[in-house]
């Protein structure tokens, strides 16, 4: 850490390339989930009487799970922007 506890331009772009990344993992954790939903709603739409209730109970999961994993791609992307105006104003080495 540089002196007065700010961190240095590096560490914060740094920091900026692991959120980059954690929201990369969470897109592709979305796009999973509408997948495994869009798989279950075909066997639903096939006739499956006997999965309805587990499709359901999936369903829901699916859905607080995605709302959850939203909340937490936009938290990190307001964090990436908070950084990136925190490394823009940091002076020019």
């Amino acid at each position: 850490m540089a002196r007065g506890g700010r961190r240095s331009k590096a560490s914060l772009s740094q920091d900026v390339q692991a959120l980059q990344s954690e929201v990369a993992e969470l897109r592709a954790a979305l796009a999973e989930m509408a997948v495994i939903l869009q798989r279950l709603d075909d066997d639903v739409r096939a006739g499956s009487a006997d999965t309805l209730p587990l499709y359901l109970g999936y369903a829901e999961r699916l859905r607080v799970d995605t709302e959850t994993s939203v909340s937490a791609v936009k938290a990190i992307e307001e964090q990436i922007a908070e950084l990136k105006d925190v490394v823009s104003r940091l002076p020019k080495a």
